[in-house]
């Protein structure tokens, strides 16, 4: 029987929310990744993820989410990091889910 474990974390956001990037995690240990969103319609997030430093973020999933979405990580992304683009108000989140391997 195989003996993997599940993580299920949080994604940091800025703190205190505004409309900027929260910190990084290495996710390089997690494989099937996936990343649950939910916002509103005072803010959107964009999901980023760097393969080898943090210098050069690329945006995964849908450009943008201002409702509810699941966004699929590529196993080869090392680093995640959730980015409020807009912020007004609400209370944003960004949940991480993968296997330990």
């Amino acid at each position: 029987m195989d003996t993997m474990s599940v993580s299920v974390n949080p994604l940091p956001l800025p703190s205190p929310l505004s409309a900027s990037p929260g910190a990084w995690l290495n996710v390089e240990d997690m494989m099937a990744k996936y990343v649950r969103v939910k916002a509103g319609a005072a803010c959107t997030i964009q999901i980023e993820g760097a393969l080898d430093d943090q210098t050069d973020p690329i945006a995964l999933g849908a450009a943008t989410v201002n409702t509810s979405a699941w966004i699929s990580i590529p196993d080869t992304v090392k680093y995640i990091r959730a980015n409020l683009t807009a912020y007004a108000s609400g209370s944003p989140t960004a949940i991480l889910a993968g296997k330990l391997g």
